[in-house]
């Protein structure tokens, strides 16, 4: 399954009921699929696993009413006729619920797989890496008093976030990047706010060792 690199992606992220980890998933894939997929598999799985249970129990009862030694042959002829009819809704439940399971593997699997490609909006995922990054560093509080883990409430401004892009190979506009962290990250960062560039310049950022994480 292609990962959706459409730009309505962007959408999915809310800074406010999010935290870093959470949308540079979503942009490293493309949008949260694999799990809305996954969701609808085991939603779609739960009843036919229901159904299964209750046709097996049905199973079981009218097989030892066919067979039983006593009572009336003609329950045993009924029982009999019941049993293949439960036999036969048997069947496609579980031809279902085998096409379920195989569907829930192959997503598992490309949700592997999509951890180990590029991500689908490198700058992006890059640009949310930075700002927590900056945000931990400068052990930023909030109004409230609280650190809240995530790019909601960062102070980086525009112009030092787009040269430490820069520093690690992306170039992006500054109306561009200003658009993309305060309308999607939270970040509240005033323009033309400096801070020294030296310490975060100096070494790779954290984000190529804490992948994930």
């Amino acid at each position: 399954m292609p990962r959706p690199k459409g730009p309505g992606v962007i959408k999915f992220l809310d800074a406010a009921t999010q935290d870093d980890v959470a949308m540079r998933n979503i942009l490293w894939r493309g949008e949260n699929v694999y799990e809305r997929e996954l969701s609808e598999l085991y939603t779609a799985m739960a009843p036919l696993a229901v159904q299964h249970w209750q046709l097996l129990v049905r199973q079981a009862h009218l097989c030892k009413g066919s067979m039983s030694d006593g009572g009336n042959p003609m329950a045993r002829a009924v029982a009999k006729m019941k049993l293949r009819d439960v036999e036969s809704e048997i069947t496609p439940v579980e031809t279902k619920v085998r096409q379920i399971k195989k569907q829930i593997e192959e997503t598992l699997g490309e949700m592997r797989r999509s951890h180990e490609e590029e991500p689908a909006f490198p700058w992006q995922e890059m640009a949310v890496r930075l700002i927590m990054e900056h945000k931990m560093q400068a052990a930023e509080i909030l109004a409230d008093g609280e650190f809240v883990l995530g790019t909601k409430g960062a102070t980086i401004s525009t112009k030092l976030l787009q040269e430490l892009l820069r520093a690690v190979g992306f170039s992006v506009g500054e109306r561009q990047l200003r658009r993309f962290v305060h309308d999607h990250c939270g970040v509240v960062g005033h323009q033309g706010e400096r801070s020294d560039l030296t310490p975060l310049l100096a070494a790779p950022p954290l984000a190529f060792h804490l992948r994930g994480g």
